[in-house]
């Protein structure tokens, strides 16, 4: 999975009687444009709710796989591309109607969490699977009550996962753990977090250790920790309260990475005013030398309600990324920002970045009902 999957972070609907006011040092953002957004597939009409996205590709050509609820009860993993959608695996078939909060992929692998019910308890799980229809599980740490709300893998085997305190929906916050090798390493001592892993491709042949990210959600002040070394070390940084002047922090969530560089997404409040803002924050140096830097803000304004979800692509020849909100989504290019504009009301739930090239992501129509997973190039 493109972790980066953290769409529980949703400002409300903004005014449309109001100015467009995306100002930053780094100027207005340029549009609305007409959306580069292609329909791909409708999921099932009983999905009721998307938790989570990752990207593959297969002989089915190139998708997402989705863990969902669905009206009438009952959690599913959900495989959808231009082919349709179909039903890998019912939750309630197999964990007594447990519920599903992630999915990620890696090579051949593809992991599931959230929350198992045995008779009246629910506890955390992850189940992956190696080879088809052959799904295994993980032993993860016994708390009941709680859920595995995030998979990050690290590779087709080993893999990081937040455990949250809360079974319900997830929301991709908790506590961080490390599966390797067959075992488990838990970190209670950095908080509740969000994270981002940045699989670094290298500069001139040189491939950099991959870093992990992990963000405390809320609270003054808002903590990054960074490993470099799979958790045998982490460096602590402060995500700075005036890094948008003039806006009062009131949280954070790691979204994204392009190469070595992590992209938050702050939750914004204003002094005298009711409105809610978000930003996106560009994070970037060595663990522990962090520097930051607000990219984009979005306002009160007749286009834009906010970003909810953020991907980008590995740096190659130039920086692109996509943030989807409602009906409006931002493309980050080469130090640019440009809107694009839905033609009708598309809530963006998660967007990932495709297997092959390009985005993907999954979104709610509010005219007509039911899931639908878009493609940008």
């Amino acid at each position: 999975m493109a972790l980066a999957s953290f769409k529980r972070l949703r400002p409300s609907a903004l005014a449309p009687a109001a100015a467009l006011a995306l100002m930053l040092s780094c100027g207005e953002p340029l549009g609305p444009l007409e959306p580069r957004w292609a329909h791909v597939a409708d999921f099932p009409p009983e999905v009721s709710w998307v938790n989570g996205i990752s990207a593959f590709w297969d002989n089915d050509g190139v998708g997402v796989y989705a863990v969902v609820e669905r009206r009438g009860g009952g959690a599913a993993l959900v495989k959808c591309s231009r082919y349709g959608s179909s039903s890998e695996l019912e939750m309630n078939e197999r964990y007594d109607g447990g519920s599903l909060a992630d999915v990620a992929t890696y090579g051949l692998s593809i992991w599931i969490s959230g929350a198992k019910v045995s008779g009246k308890i629910s506890t955390p799980f992850i189940l992956r699977k190696l080879k088809p229809g052959e799904w295994e599980e993980i032993p993860v740490p016994h708390r009941p009550g709680a859920a595995v709300s995030a998979v990050v893998p690290i590779n087709e085997a080993d893999f990081w996962f937040l455990v949250d305190g809360d079974s319900r929906r997830g929301t991709h916050e908790g506590t961080l753990a490390k599966y390797s090798r067959g075992a488990v390493t838990t970190y209670d001592g950095l908080g509740e977090v969000t994270v981002a892993l940045s699989l670094d491709p290298g500069r001139r042949g040189h491939q950099d250790p991959p870093r992990l990210y992990a963000v405390t959600g809320g609270g003054e002040p808002v903590k990054v920790f960074v490993t470099a070394d799979e958790g045998a070390s982490w460096a602590e940084e402060t995500l700075p309260p005036d890094v948008v002047p003039g806006y009062h922090l009131l949280a954070a969530t790691a979204a994204a990475t392009a190469g070595p560089d992590l992209y938050l997404i702050a939750d914004l409040g204003y002094e005298g005013e009711a409105g809610r803002y978000c930003a996106i924050v560009k994070r970037a140096g060595p663990p522990g030398g962090g520097e930051y830097e607000a990219v984009f803000i979005a306002t009160e304004g007749p286009y834009f309600g906010g970003i909810s979800s953020l991907a980008f692509l590995h740096p190659g020849y130039r920086d692109y990324g996509v943030g989807v909100g409602n009906d409006t989504t931002a493309l980050f290019d080469e130090g640019n920002v440009y809107l694009e504009r839905m033609p009708y009301p598309l809530d963006f739930d998660e967007v990932v970045v495709s297997a092959t090239s390009g985005f993907l992501a999954v979104g709610s129509n509010r005219g007509f009902g039911g899931y639908e997973l878009m493609y940008h190039p």
